[in-house]
């Protein structure tokens, strides 16, 4: 699949399960599960945008525990005690499995709670931390998914960064345009930030638990050409291309294995196959055989478009 996205309201806290895992909650809960395909995805900021993605280092989920203690009260002290006294890779996971289930586990009645001491704290908000906690709970009032920005990585990217989302990692878009693209798979665990079904537990079970820092997040595109980027992945269903043509007359080429989607976001072009021209322009989805090549001259100035194909 291979879109434009637009959130101007939180999606959900959610994760994409690996292929295994797909297969297995297709074969026993179909109506939600609806295929046995895993969905790897990457999203391409068009705009500034802003996204939960991966859980923080323990050391950052620690100070901002001892930060704000309203947080920190949401889970036992033996989940806290844990996180403090794990060593090695193995026992850091199991700690973190455990925090993060106390967390998204705990009752409506205590986040409320914790909520209004925090809504009553940050009045005014004294960090872009603070005021993103305020506007998610504009958005979903009184919601667990809400303190998840304390164990997961905020993320402010800006026009043309990336970042990769691999299987039974957690995430969340947050506000902004992006160009999505992704294996053809509708499998989503949800667990937060969403009024739809959660499988808390399937969630809590099936993460990596894996830490990054926010810079360790963004996938960085190669340059393809004079006017072009490729985006890739460790997947083998997708790369995308960025290709940008900032006058009038200039000129790319496409010629592909694969068949190639191109999504016009900017500007005019014309595409020449053999002796065919056509003229397009932005809002325009074509499709490009593969093993055929493509002309695109640019017929304005600033002409945007995004390539997805098999990179076979």
């Amino acid at each position: 699949m291979f879109k434009i996205l637009s959130v101007r309201k939180a999606l959900s806290i959610q994760a994409h399960p690996d292929q295994a895992l797909a297969a297995k909650l297709h074969g026993d809960f179909p109506a939600m599960y609806k295929d046995p395909n895993h969905k790897p995805e990457i999203a391409i900021a068009l705009t500034d945008f802003e996204a939960l993605c991966g859980f923080r280092p323990v050391a950052e989920i620690l100070g901002l525990a001892r930060q704000y203690p309203e947080f920190a009260s949401l889970v036992s002290e033996a989940a806290i005690q844990g996180l403090q006294q794990a060593k090695g890779e193995e026992d850091t996971v199991r700690a973190m499995k455990v925090f993060f289930s106390e967390l998204m586990e705990v009752g409506s009645d205590l986040v409320k709670i914790k909520t209004d001491l925090l809504l009553q704290r940050f009045a005014p908000p004294q960090t872009p931390l603070e005021e993103l906690f305020l506007r998610l709970n504009k958005e979903y009032p009184g919601e667990v998914g809400c303190f998840c920005i304390f164990v997961m990585n905020f993320v402010a990217m800006k026009p043309g960064e990336c970042i990769f989302m691999a299987a039974n990692e957690p995430h969340a878009y947050l506000r902004g345009e992006c160009v999505e693209c992704m294996a053809l798979s509708d499998n989503v665990v949800r667990a937060g930030l969403t009024p739809k079904f959660r499988d808390i537990d399937t969630l809590c079970s099936m993460l990596t638990y894996k830490r990054y820092t926010a810079q360790e997040i963004f996938t960085q595109p190669q340059a393809l050409g004079k006017h072009s980027t490729i985006y890739t992945a460790p997947v083998s269903e997708f790369a995308v291309v960025k290709t940008a043509l900032t006058s009038t007359g200039q000129c790319d080429s496409i010629e592909r294995a694969s068949d190639t989607i191109l999504l016009a976001i900017k500007g005019g072009f014309t595409i020449t196959a053999g002796s065919t021209t056509a003229d397009y322009s932005a809002g325009k989805i074509l499709l490009l055989p593969g093993k055929t090549r493509f002309e695109i001259q640019s017929t304005s100035e600033d002409v945007l478009l995004f390539q997805a194909f098999e990179p076979i």
